[in-house]
């Protein structure tokens, strides 16, 4: 049987193994460090997050899912961990920016907006409080 023109054996070969590669790096696409963008850790608003005096000013710490951040001596804001380019997790913040290790997005440590992508926007808000020097989810 001839192959169609312009087709040689190895040429569907490759093809095909370009194919199957392709869809088995695309399940892994998006990384399993981040997952969804949703909140996944405790959320009781009974239970600190972290103790403020952990948190250097101009700096930040991540949990599981979260980066807390600290601008200032009386701010405390913190973001969800996953980049909102393919949910990965962010690296905790230095030098004022938050970096995705995954594909480069860079987002402000003091408000989680978008400097640059690949992502098209900013860090995901989530509301806390501070009470007797902790940090908690919001009631």
């Amino acid at each position: 049987m001839t192959p169609p023109s312009g087709v040689t054996r190895r040429g569907a070969l490759c093809a095909a193994f370009g194919a199957s590669a392709s869809m088995l790096l695309g399940a892994c696409g998006g990384g399993d460090d981040g997952g969804d963008a949703g909140p996944t850790a405790s959320r009781n608003p009974d239970v600190a997050i972290a103790a403020v005096e952990e948190i250097d000013i101009g700096g930040g710490i991540v949990t599981d899912d979260l980066v807390v951040v600290r601008p200032d001596a009386e701010t405390v804001r913190a973001f969800l961990r996953a980049c909102p380019h393919q949910g990965n997790n962010v690296d905790p913040p230095a030098d004022g920016t938050i970096i995705c290790p995954a594909h480069g997005s860079r987002f402000n440590s003091a408000d989680g907006a978008l400097l640059s992508g690949p992502a098209t926007t900013g860090l995901t808000k989530v509301q806390v409080r501070v009470e007797d020097g902790e940090v908690f989810p919001a009631k």
